[in-house]
């Protein structure tokens, strides 16, 4: 087989990161004695502070992820704020970090953040704006729940929203952007100067199952369908591409969807969305 000269068959103590090939950090195990039954979901992060691994588990073996830990590599610590009144055994568990900080959600209880500062010993709701949280972001104690939060570029993306009781698991609601070092200032729609916003993933039935960035896009995946979410830059501006369509394109298939169609398709402050299944 002729491999083109980007290809690779194999590599050692190397790996691949957004498009190049760096050193390979190598391994080591770790000997952990927890107070934990189980770990549910883990994440490493390194700030300043430290180097940690934080980890949602079940203390009392009952299928729910009841509290959150920090380990720095010689002691273990809870995070106690973690509420889970609504949890169920065995709800999924998402945890992601941006700037800097982990943000936990179940899907079912407000989601929470840790400053990934060694002093911190509690886990806070997350802000919705510079007055609220999600547990009562409309200042009349109306709690917002995520099934899985997820960062993009400066950005959280929160995926299949429950709203003040009622779910929607095909809404998708992105923050505005974050500076360096801090959490998203806004979640607020209705508020003109912050660039955050939600649309619904209507095209078909299926369900959001999660997202995750991919160099520079973030991809939602649906039970049905795949959505690409770009940001554009200047007037901020997030649309959705039909990456099977271009794909049938050129290949010289006859797409559902031209993509030459969409050059000129730009929404300030907004999402643009096209969907494939």
């Amino acid at each position: 087989i002729e491999l083109p000269p980007n290809a690779w068959t194999s590599g050692n103590n190397v790996r691949f990161e957004n498009g190049v090939v760096k050193s390979g950090y190598g391994y080591d195990g770790v000997t952990l004695t927890s107070a934990a039954d189980k770990i549910m979901r883990a994440a490493y992060l390194r700030t300043a502070s430290g180097e940690f691994w934080v980890y949602a588990a079940d203390t009392d073996d009952d299928g729910i992820a009841d509290s959150i830990f920090q380990y720095d590599g010689s002691s273990e610590t809870e995070l106690t704020g973690w509420v889970t009144t609504n949890a169920a055994a065995d709800d999924p568990i998402n945890i992601c970090q941006l700037h800097g900080y982990i943000v936990i959600t179940n899907g079912v209880d407000p989601p929470v953040y840790w400053d990934g500062q060694a002093a911190t010993s509690t886990v806070s709701y997350l802000p919705w704006d510079a007055t609220y949280d999600w547990d009562d972001y409309d200042g009349a104690t109306s709690p917002y729940y995520a099934k899985s939060i997820r960062p993009y570029k400066n950005q959280l993306v929160a995926m299949d929203i429950t709203d003040d009781g009622f779910r929607s698991p095909r809404l998708i609601h992105w923050s505005s952007l974050a500076t360096p070092g801090n959490l998203p200032p806004s979640w607020d729609t209705s508020t003109a100067t912050e660039e955050a916003g939600r649309t619904e993933l209507a095209e078909t039935s299926g369900e959001i199952v999660d997202g995750l960035e991919l160099r520079d896009q973030f991809i939602v995946y649906k039970t049905d369908a795949i959505h690409s979410m770009q940001f554009i830059g200047g007037t901020f501006v997030l649309w959705l591409f039909a990456l099977w369509e271009k794909r049938v394109a050129d290949r010289g298939g006859e797409p559902l969807v031209k993509p030459g169609t969409l050059k000129n398709a730009q929404l300030a402050g907004a999402l643009v969305m096209l969907f494939f299944t």
